[in-house]
């Protein structure tokens, strides 16, 4: 007789939790949750000041594959990050910011290269760079498939406009190594804010005492 009520109890426990949804009430169901579970995106968090950049991603700079290790390893930049190429603030206000010659000399004498990055094609980036005159003055680097926008936490969902899932707008100072040093999101990630960012640290590291350290000589982490 116990064992009957056990049995019973049991088994009413198990339709009641499948009934709510606590648990599987099929292998088939079971397979798509844990499919569900696999596409999930690769960061929950984003990224922050004195962490790495996911070094073995893949990118599209100007056309070239090469890994953000290759593209920091002996190089300090800004990377600015737009939701998509050709649209309005991107192109309008954004990306030409950076192209004021007043705004890129003085980022260009604290870093070796300014990077516009977007979760676009490489032929689309090329179009717009030629279009904008940006050509031999902006690297235009493609993660066309949202690889390190996604690593980072920097994914953005446009697909209200038709766009899929894009990168937020954000820029950022990366040292030697791929470690970021600062970053700046939505107004914060314009050019002017840029170069007052990059200011303000150039003061902080002329007066530490571990600026040829942390900054000359970054190394690349294991």
């Amino acid at each position: 007789m116990k064992r009957w009520l056990i049995w019973y109890s049991l088994t009413c426990l198990c339709m009641a939790s499948t009934s709510l949804g606590f648990a599987p009430s099929s292998p088939l169901q079971s397979l798509a949750i844990r499919s569900r579970a696999r596409r999930q995106p690769l960061c929950e968090m984003k990224i922050l000041t004195n962490q790495y950049l996911p070094q073995d991603i893949t990118l599209s700079v100007n056309g070239k594959p090469m890994t953000v290790r290759e593209i920091f390893k002996e190089r300090t930049g800004i990377i600015f990050a737009v939701p998509g190429a050709f649209t309005p603030t991107c192109t309008d206000k954004h990306l030409p910011g950076f192209l004021d010659t007043t705004n890129l000399k003085k980022i260009m004498q604290k870093v070796d290269f300014v990077g516009c990055l977007a979760v676009n094609d490489p032929f689309v980036l090329k179009a717009w760079a030629r279009q904008t005159g940006a050509i031999d003055k902006i690297v235009f680097i493609s993660d066309g498939n949202g690889e390190l926008t996604r690593a980072i936490g920097m994914e953005k969902d446009c697909t209200g406009g038709f766009m899929g899932i894009r990168s937020d707008r954000y820029a950022m100072f990366v040292a030697k190594g791929g470690r970021v040093q600062w970053l700046g999101e939505g107004e914060d990630a314009f050019a002017e804010e840029v170069v007052a960012a990059l200011q303000r640290l150039w003061m902080v590291f002329t007066h530490a005492s571990r600026f040829n350290s942390e900054y000359h000589e970054e190394g690349v982490p294991e």
